[in-house]
């Protein structure tokens, strides 16, 4: 999440969790679970995101999981998150659904909480909430779905994906760029894909919707990015600015990604393709043991 975003004083955090200020501090230098920016005057400055994670670990500490463990799943980073039977899991898609189409920002922030502290972050993502999205889109064909709901839905689900992100230009890892090819607006799965490898150690640089090739050139100057990846969901995006594509590949660890990213058009280009959906990309890459800019480039 963005410095702007990132309003509350720990006072303000506080008197909105019910949770003191003294342990909030202590909830964050033993588990880092708050996630703040320095305000220009000094101030810590806590998000959204620290609201939500504070208020998901006082629910899970309160139905008896230990604090270490809570702090994890609160903060997306268990390794054992709480296990869901494949009943409880049809049920949770059910109220997740049913959240989207509610128009309630908060009632699909809370499920989608529900999701990440069952299942982990990847899995959420894999098999609950991407899903449920593409129902959406589904059900807006149909016309079962209004466009505001959609929007609705949409958004939600981008703002809580850019509150797992928070602070993803910090670490000592390789730093991946991240940008939409010219004319796309849809950046959900870019965004989950550096939401992931952050928590793989990478830092993200974020460049968003629609961005020009040759901007993409000129922050990669800026940034010396070990990975820079080019996201569409149409294939006539990539082929619109196919020169301009191969140009950057000449010179970056450029990958393509997405939907509208085909195999061809990376070999023609030059280009690594990212494959299987931003969840699996986003593994690969943070699993691949050789050099990463070497490996962007295979």
């Amino acid at each position: 999440m963005a410095a702007k975003d990132a309003v509350l004083r720990i006072g303000a955090l506080a008197g909105r969790t019910g949770v003191s200020p003294e342990l909030l501090r202590a909830w964050e230098r033993r588990y880092r679970l708050l996630r703040p920016v320095r305000s220009a005057g000094g101030f810590r400055l806590y998000s959204q995101g620290d609201e939500l994670r504070v208020l998901r670990m006082k629910e899970l500490i309160r139905d008896g999981v230990g604090a270490a463990q809570a702090a994890r799943i609160a903060a997306g980073t268990s390794q054992d998150p709480l296990p869901l039977s494949s009943s409880a899991l049809d049920a949770a898609a059910r109220r997740f659904d049913k959240a989207l189409r509610s128009y309630k920002e908060r009632v699909i922030h809370a499920e989608i909480d529900a999701l990440i502290a069952s299942l982990g972050l990847e899995r959420a993502l894999e098999v609950a909430i991407f899903p449920a999205l593409s129902r959406i889109g589904e059900g807006w064909a149909r016309g079962e779905i209004t466009v505001a709901q959609e929007h609705v839905a949409a958004n939600a689900i981008r703002a809580r994906l850019l509150a797992e992100a928070s602070g993803w230009e910090r670490g000592p890892g390789p730093r991946a760029l991240l940008a939409c090819a010219p004319g796309e607006r849809h950046e959900l799965g870019l965004i989950a894909f550096g939401a992931v490898l952050h928590r793989r150690g990478w830092r993200i640089a974020y460049l968003g919707q629609d961005t020009p090739i040759e901007d993409v050139e000129v922050a990669a100057q800026a940034v010396e990015p070990a990975l820079v990846v080019v996201f569409a969901t149409d294939s006539r995006l990539l082929d619109k600015v196919r020169r301009k594509v191969k140009r950057a590949a000449a010179s970056l660890p450029l990958a393509v990604a997405g939907p509208g990213a085909t195999a061809a058009f990376a070999h023609q280009v030059g280009a690594r393709i990212l494959t299987d959906g931003p969840v699996r990309a986003a593994l690969e890459i943070a699993a691949d043991r050789r050099q990463p800019g070497d490996a962007a480039r295979r």
